[in-house]
């Protein structure tokens, strides 16, 4: 619950929760919406150290650079610079999907031999996580296997401000788009 932050400034994963969350007699199905505006933000992993630690316990952890993040199946997906890492959800222990420090563009089935450039948004389907990697394009990480192939190198993107959204429709799509500016991406079809 709550709305989840990659807090990139100070290297750890924080979410805003109610500050006056529904009494437990709620039945589980109460609609339960979060007011930012009254809400507290919490820390849940990341040491505030700039590193790539992973870790049973989140305090211990650390972040390189997080910037975006999906949630799959009680895990947190996190766009971390140059990795996805993961943060389960229940037990707050963090660990590395795919990735390391080093900074390139390496595509493998091998989920050791995977590397990232510069991870700037991260979207998923439930299946796989797209991300979009500046210098590297569109890439799709098999959330089973860590499996990591590139989708379009029409996306090379500059050092810029990106967003990256799924939407899941009868063939799931991605769309693509700059904050600002007027660049926009390409449709990919198709089912994964």
């Amino acid at each position: 619950e709550g709305l989840w932050i990659a807090d990139g400034s100070s290297y750890r994963v924080r979410r805003i929760v109610d500050a006056n969350p529904l009494p437990a007699s709620q039945p589980p199905d109460a609609n339960i919406t979060t007011r930012i505006s009254t809400g507290k933000v919490e820390t849940v992993a990341g040491d505030g150290v700039a590193a790539l630690v992973d870790s049973s316990d989140p305090t211990t952890a650390s972040f390189l650079n997080p910037r975006d993040g999906a949630v799959v199946g009680g895990v947190l997906y996190v766009a971390d610079g140059t990795a996805i890492r993961t943060l389960d959800l229940e037990s707050g222990a963090v660990g590395t999907l795919v990735g390391s420090a080093d900074a390139a563009c390496v595509n493998s089935s091998d989920q050791t031999q995977v590397q990232f450039n510069d991870m700037r948004a991260l979207a998923t389907d439930g299946y796989y996580l797209y991300s979009v990697d500046r210098g590297c394009g569109l890439r799709r990480t098999s959330i089973a296997t860590g499996s990591t192939s590139r989708v379009s190198s029409e996306w090379l993107i500059p050092n810029s401000v990106m967003t990256l959204q799924l939407e899941q429709t009868e063939h799931s799509f991605l769309r693509l788009g700059r904050i600002f500016g007027k660049w926009t991406g390409q449709r990919a079809t198709g089912s994964y």
